[in-house]
């Protein structure tokens, strides 16, 4: 697919395009919705640019190498533990469940080792999939709407896990209502997302690989008008975390467009930190500086440079 950029979209929830700027540089633009008050990213890269970027980019920036006959990361497994254990009493050794975003698997290989055999990845990485395939588990390289395509209607599943990958969707409603023709009739959607109102720092969670940066209140509409209903709230882990549990509407649901408060509280929520404000306005001009200056390519290089400082740093 050829890589699109600026691609200027409606909002996903609402349907309106009017933003208003909040963060960021020329490649990527945080906004807030001032109808529903969503936070995303507009413009942004269309499906193929982004099936690129994480097939080609995001696991070198993001993650270390993936081994492909590594053993199970016992740090990694406590999100799968999670999991496992919000869903056991919706779920049996018969369902037959599909993570979408499924990465190396971790997830998975929980239920694995807890008597499930139906199980099927799904992500763009190669690498991922031959990984879970040494633990006997259904993997598959492909886009969501590739794989629905070809899917046999006989294989719907009972159980489809969205961990920490809504957020990575370009048009997180169109991938709902791919969701929801891949999802039997009494089927359950599992959703595990960073909590827009969870973090200390409002400004350290944006990044280039997240699209959305949903609250309850915007992914709880989105869902809705994609014809889920949530059916239960699960305690997080942490707090910037949203865990629930939805199922598809059995009648039609009133469309939700307008959430005027939700906006308003987006921008209160921003600014209660006057200083932290104005810093990242200083950091936004320094880094348009940079691009104007020096490239895209450069400044990527050095963010995804101290990144990685900042991160081995903290490990240690």
């Amino acid at each position: 697919m050829k890589i699109k950029r600026n691609i200027i979209y409606n909002c996903s929830v609402c349907g309106e395009n009017s933003f208003l700027k909040i963060y960021g540089v020329s490649v990527f633009n945080v906004c807030v919705c001032r109808t529903c008050g969503v936070v995303c990213l507009n413009p942004r890269m269309d499906e193929g640019g982004y099936v690129d970027y994480y097939r080609n980019q995001y696991y070198r920036n993001y993650q270390p190498k993936i081994e492909v006959k590594k053993p199970v990361r016992i740090e990694k497994t406590f999100r799968g533990v999670k999991i496992f254990n919000d869903l056991q009493k919706y779920v049996s050794p018969k369902s037959r469940i599909i993570e979408i975003g499924c990465g190396e698997g971790e997830n998975l290989i929980v239920f694995k080792n807890k008597g499930f055999n139906d199980l099927t990845g799904l992500d763009p990485s190669s690498d991922c999939c031959k990984r879970l395939e040494n633990f006997n588990i259904e993997c598959i390289d492909k886009p969501l709407s590739e794989f629905a395509t070809n899917l046999d209607i006989n294989r719907k599943f009972d159980c489809v896990i969205l961990s920490h990958v809504l957020e990575h969707f370009v048009e997180p409603e169109k991938a709902l209502q791919i969701i929801a023709n891949i999802i039997k009739p009494d089927g359950i959607l599992y959703i595990l997302v960073p909590n827009l109102y969870g973090f200390k720092n409002p400004f350290s969670q944006f990044c280039i690989p997240h699209t959305f940066y949903f609250s309850k209140v915007s992914l709880e509409s989105l869902l809705r008008n994609s014809s889920f209903i949530v059916e239960k709230y699960f305690e997080g882990s942490n707090e910037d975390e949203i865990a629930l549990l939805a199922k598809k509407s059995s009648k039609p649901l009133t469309f939700i467009k307008q959430y005027p408060n939700e906006y308003k509280r987006v921008l209160s929520y921003l600014k209660r930190d006057k200083q932290v404000y104005i810093k990242m306005k200083m950091k936004r001009i320094i880094e348009e500086f940079i691009i104007t200056v020096f490239g895209e390519n450069i400044y990527l290089y050095i963010r995804n440079f101290l990144k990685k400082i900042i991160t081995s740093f903290n490990e240690n």
